[in-house]
């Protein structure tokens, strides 16, 4: 199912706001029972397409609220698309020492009809956040699996699928005991799917992002929260 260049430019560019870069922007801690993290996400992602290059800017904002010590919730919203977010902790919550593991499986949609393949895609996303406290800093790296669904027409099959894995690292740098500066760098690459259905990219992308990080779990070291 062939596109024009430019039609797949915007739905790319749409998917891309989102958080459908290879970056994760967030630590592999979780906030603490009854703290909310909120966070500023703007970035540029190289996405091929076509045998050409084109860099695409995105600016996302989310919050994450800790429902327990070792569990979040939350969103993450781009222009015309949110997706919803959680986070579990694999080692200790409580030990502020230490390597940190965490998953943070989440769930999108892309309301928009610029894909020119009906009102809305899916995307379901499978991270494992790894870091360690590097003084009052953490430094970041992470792996994820991603399945991208684009509908086909009304009762029909699905028109296009893809599942792309990724590698994300950065450093979490504490500014004060509730703010941090995560800049980030992330790569993900198409492995299996209908990559010619697709809007979106059917070649390797190259992400960078700057999250702004306001509140969660305080950025200490030497001891349990």
């Amino acid at each position: 199912m062939k596109r024009s260049l430019p039609g797949a430019l915007l739905g790319a560019t749409a998917l891309l706001t989102v958080g459908c870069a290879p970056t994760l922007t967030q630590t592999a801690r979780t906030n603490g029972a009854g703290r909310l993290q909120v966070a500023l996400e703007p970035g540029i992602t190289a996405i091929g397409f076509d045998d050409r290059q084109s860099i695409l800017p995105s600016v996302d904002v989310s919050a994450r609220y800790g429902v327990t010590d070792g569990l979040d919730v939350g969103f993450r919203f781009g222009p015309g698309s949110g997706e919803l977010q959680t986070k579990a902790m694999l080692t200790d919550p409580t030990v502020r020492e230490g390597l940190a593991v965490a998953v943070a499986p989440s769930v999108s949609l892309l309301f928009a009809d610029a894909l020119g393949m009906g009102p809305f895609s899916g995307r379901l996303t499978l991270p494992l956040l790894v870091d360690v406290p590097v003084g009052s800093h953490r430094l970041v790296g992470g792996a994820r699996l991603t399945q991208f669904i684009v509908p086909g027409e009304a009762g029909g099959a699905n028109d296009g699928w893809q599942l792309s894995a990724g590698v994300s690292g950065g450093f979490a740098l504490a500014l004060g005991s509730l703010v941090q500066v995560l800049p980030e760098v992330g790569l993900d690459m198409p492995v299996l799917g209908n990559a010619t259905a697709l809007p979106g990219p059917s070649a390797p992308q190259v992400s960078f992002r700057l999250g702004l990080l306001f509140g969660g779990s305080p950025q200490r070291t030497g001891g349990a929260r």
